[in-house]
């Protein structure tokens, strides 16, 4: 067998086994989702708005203010201005062993302005008041890649 062949066939047995160990992980957090939504249905549903709200803002098109320096206006449209009360995805959260987790810091509000980062995605940088009455800074942005090589691939994310 060439040596060029069995390479290929290695990368693509490698691949093989990790897209396998990525469907039981994608399995097992489905699963575990299913069960915390059964059991605290306005947690999840106040994540999935949270998570819906930063997609909406990530993929917010601010091209035409690329050069600005300082804040720009949040859409009074934006989702991300109606979320409330869910907890702050970029906060440490302590093991409670009690498992109650009372003092868990939750979004107040978000500012109505947000700046852009720079670099070539034009990441946002948006800021949050936690229920502690700190104001949390979060980066949204598109991450763009390319998965295999092959076909482009973008994931919104809060940092």
């Amino acid at each position: 067998m060439p040596r060029i062949t069995l390479v290929i066939s290695h990368i693509y047995y490698l691949r093989m086994l990790h897209s396998i160990a990525l469907q039981d992980k994608v399995k097992a957090a489905r699963d575990l989702l299913a069960k915390v939504r059964r059991q605290k249905p306005s947690l999840v549903k106040g994540v999935e708005q949270l998570c819906d709200s930063y997609i909406d803002l990530a993929y917010h098109d601010v091209t035409a203010f690329k050069a600005q320096r300082g804040p720009l206006k949040l859409p009074t449209s934006c989702p991300l201005l109606k979320v409330k009360d869910v907890a702050i995805p970029t906060s440490e959260v302590p093991v409670d062993r009690s498992c109650c987790y009372k003092d868990v810091l939750t979004i107040n509000r978000f500012d109505t302005f947000f700046q852009l980062a720079g670099g070539v995605n034009l990441p946002k940088v948006v800021t949050c008041v936690g229920s502690d009455g700190k104001r949390k800074k979060q980066l949204v942005k598109v991450w763009r890649h390319f998965l295999c090589g092959l076909s482009p691939w973008s994931l919104p994310c809060a940092i």
